[in-house]
C-alpha cells in the first residue's frame, strides 16, 4: 500500500515538473522556434480546399506537430461552438507544448520500461527510479518548448526500448520492425533529421541476426527493406507537404544544412565560431541541460557496466547520435537533445555498480549520496517556472525606475524588447523611446556604426538584455569572477581573433563594463536555478555560460546600465 502512494506521488510529481506553468512567457513570442511553428500553424486553416490548403510554407520542421497542433486547437473552438474562429498565436503556441508536456512524460514512461529490462534490480524500488527521469533539467525544459526536442526525446527512447527488447528476446522480429518502422516514420514527420534515429533499429537488427546461430541473409535483407518501406511510408504520411511543394522543401533543407554545416554564417551561429566538437558539448550542453552528477555518472557507466547485449545497444544508441553531431559546426543544445534521456538512463546504471561493490560500504554509501545529489539540478530548475519570468521582473523595475520618455539603447535579435508588461499587471504603464540597435554589423557597414556613435552619445540607459552580443563578439565579461571551462571550448587564439574581427563591439564593451563610457551598472536580474525556502537560498546554479539557447529564451541574464556622467 505504501509503495503504491509513493508511485502515485511520483506521477503527480512527474506531471507537475511537466505541466507547471506552461503558458510561461505568453503572450509574447519568447523562443523564436515555437514563433516560427505557432506562425504556420495560424495559416493552416482554410475555407475551401485545394493542394495548398493545409501546406505550412514552413520546413524546418516536419508537419506532423503542426498538424496535431491544429487538430488540437481545432476540437477546443468545436467544444466552444466557434469552430470557424481563426488560430491564434498563443492558442497555437500552447497546443505545441501540450504536445512537448505529454511527450516528456511518455518518455519518462519508457525510460521506465526500458530500465526495467536493462536492470532488473529497479522493479522491486521502482519509486527510487523515478526520480532521476522526473528531475532532469532537459527533460523539464523542452517539456515546456513548443517545439520537436520533446517529440523526439520520446521517438529515440522508444526506438531504443524496442531495440533492447529484440536484442534481448522479449520481441519478435517482425513485431519489432513493425513498430521501428512506424516510430521512425514518425519521427522524420516531425523533423527530417530523424533519418539518423533509423541507425539504432538498422544496426540492432543486423546484430540481431549476426547472433542467430542460423543466419539467414534473405530474411535480413528483407526485414530491413520492411523496416525502410515502413518508416519512409509513414513519413510521407505524416509530413505530404516535402513532396506535394518539393522545391519549397528542398530550399529549406538547402538552407538549414548550410547553416549547420558552417557553409552559410548567420548571426545567430557566430557562438560556435573556433568552438571544438565533443568538447563543446562536454563542457556546456551536458553539463547544464543533465547536472554534473548524472553526467559523471553517465560516463562512468558506459564504461563500468556489464557487456550484455542490451547494455550494448543501449551504448550503441548513445554513440550513434552523439558521433552524428560532431561534423555539424552548429551545436546547439536542441541537437543533443534526443540523446538525453538515455545518458540518464546510463547514469541510473551506477544502482548495477553499487551492487558490484556490496562489501565495500563507503563506496556503496558515495555512489547513494552522488545519486541523491544528481536530483538538485533538475529540482533547481523548476524555480525558472515557479517564479515570474525574469524579463517580467526587468521590466517591473524599469516602470518603477526609469522616467518616461527615457531614451534607451537595446540590443536587437533577442525576440521581443524591454520593458514589456506583464498581461496581470493592472496599471498603467510609462513609454519609453527604445532603440533595438543591429549590434550584429556594427563591425561591417559604416552607417550602423555613424549611428550607434549618436545613440550612445543621447542615450540615458543602456540595456543588455542576455548574452547573446557580449559573449559570442567578445572574451570581455561585466563580472569580475570568469568560467574556466568557457575559453576551453575554444581552440587557441580565441580572444584574439574576436578583438580583429569584431574591434568596434570589443571597444564598447569594454568600455561600458569598466564604467568608462559613462554608464554604471544599477541592476542585474537573473532567474538562475535555485532551491530557495522562506526566501532563504539553499542551493543555485548559475547557467549564463551555458550554450545559449539553453538559456536566453526561458531565462537570460537582463543587466540595465543608467548614464552617470
Amino acid at each position: 500500500m505504501k509503495i503504491r502512494y509513493l508511485l502515485l506521488g511520483m506521477m503527480f510529481l512527474l506531471f507537475f515538473t511537466r505541466f507547471v506553468n506552461l503558458g510561461w512567457g505568453l503572450p509574447y513570442p519568447l523562443h523564436p522556434d515555437e514563433r516560427n511553428m505557432a506562425d504556420a500553424i495560424m495559416k493552416l486553416s482554410c475555407t475551401q480546399f485545394d493542394l495548398n490548403c493545409f501546406n505550412p510554407h514552413f520546413f524546418a520542421y516536419g508537419q506532423l506537430p503542426l498538424y496535431l497542433s491544429y487538430a488540437l486547437v481545432s476540437l477546443y473552438h468545436l467544444v466552444l461552438g466557434r469552430l470557424s474562429d481563426p488560430v491564434s498565436y498563443f492558442e497555437a503556441v500552447f497546443a505545441l507544448r501540450i504536445f512537448s508536456a505529454f511527450a516528456s512524460v511518455g518518455t519518462v514512461f519508457y525510460l521506465v520500461k526500458t530500465a526495467f529490462v536493462l536492470f532488473p534490480q529497479w522493479k522491486k524500488r521502482p519509486f527510487l527510479l523515478l526520480p532521476f527521469f522526473i528531475f532532469s533539467p532537459g527533460l523539464i525544459q523542452y517539456a515546456h518548448f513548443g517545439t520537436t526536442e520533446s517529440l523526439l526525446m520520446l521517438f529515440y527512447t522508444i526506438l531504443t526500448y524496442l531495440s533492447v527488447r529484440l536484442i534481448t528476446h522479449s520481441l519478435s522480429p517482425l513485431r519489432f520492425t513493425v513498430f521501428s518502422g512506424l516510430v521512425w516514420g514518425i519521427a522524420l514527420g516531425t523533423k527530417v533529421s530523424a533519418l539518423v534515429f533509423g541507425g539504432v533499429p538498422l544496426l540492432t537488427i543486423v546484430l540481431f541476426f549476426h547472433l542467430q546461430k542460423k543466419r539467414d541473409l534473405r530474411l535480413l535483407f528483407r526485414t530491413l527493406l520492411l523496416l525502410l518501406v515502413l518508416a519512409g511510408f509513414v513519413f510521407v504520411i505524416s509530413s505530404p507537404y516535402n513532396l506535394l511543394a518539393w522545391k519549397e522543401f528542398q530550399g529549406s533543407m538547402k538552407y538549414e544544412s548550410e547553416v549547420g554545416l558552417g557553409a552559410l554564417s548567420v548571426f545567430y551561429t557566430r557562438q560556435f565560431d573556433k568552438t571544438l566538437p565533443f568538447i563543446f558539448q562536454m563542457l556546456a550542453v551536458f553539463p547544464y541541460a543533465l547536472g554534473i552528477p548524472v553526467l559523471v555518472c553517465a560516463v562512468l557507466s558506459f564504461f563500468l557496466l556489464p557487456k550484455t547485449p542490451g547494455l550494448f545497444v543501449l551504448r550503441m544508441a548513445t554513440v550513434i547520435f552523439i558521433m552524428s553531431q560532431m561534423a555539424l559546426y552548429t551545436k546547439w543544445t536542441r541537437f543533443m537533445a534526443p540523446v538525453f534521456p538515455l545518458m540518464i538512463l546510463l547514469a541510473v546504471g551506477m544502482y548495477t555498480i553499487k551492487i558490484r561493490f556490496r562489501r565495500k560500504k563507503w563506496i556503496q554509501w558515495g555512489i547513494i549520496g552522488f545519486a541523491g545529489v544528481s536530483l538538485l539540478p533538475g529540482i533547481a530548475f523548476l524555480s525558472i517556472y515557479l517564479n515570474s519570468d525574469v524579463r517580467y521582473q526587468a521590466s517591473h523595475w524599469i516602470y518603477t525606475n526609469v522616467r518616461p520618455s527615457s531614451l534607451i539603447l537595446s540590443e536587437t535579435a533577442n525576440v521581443i524588447d524591454l520593458p514589456l508588461p506583464d498581461p496581470s499587471w493592472d496599471i498603467r504603464v510609462p513609454s519609453y523611446h527604445t532603440i533595438s540597435f543591429n549590434s550584429y554589423d556594427l563591425d561591417t557597414e559604416v552607417e550602423l556604426q555613424r549611428q550607434f556613435e549618436n545613440y550612445v552619445s543621447v542615450a540615458d540607459y543602456i540595456f543588455v538584455p542576455s548574452r547573446r552580443v557580449f559573449m559570442n563578439h567578445t572574451c570581455l565579461r561585466p563580472e569580475t569572477s570568469m568560467n574556466l571551462t568557457e575559453f576551453a571550448i575554444h581552440s587557441d587564439g580565441y580572444c584574439e581573433y574576436l578583438e580583429t574581427k569584431y574591434p568596434r563591439l570589443n571597444q564598447f564593451y569594454q568600455q561600458l563594463f569598466s564604467g568608462k563610457l559613462g554608464f554604471e551598472l544599477v541592476a542585474t536580474f537573473t532567474s538562475f536555478p535555485k532551491i530557495e525556502l522562506g526566501g532563504v537560498t539553499f542551493f543555485e546554479f548559475p547557467d549564463e555560460q551555458m550554450e545559449e539557447t539553453g538559456t536566453v529564451f526561458d531565462h537570460p541574464v537582463v543587466r540595465i546600465y543608467k548614464r552617470v556622467k
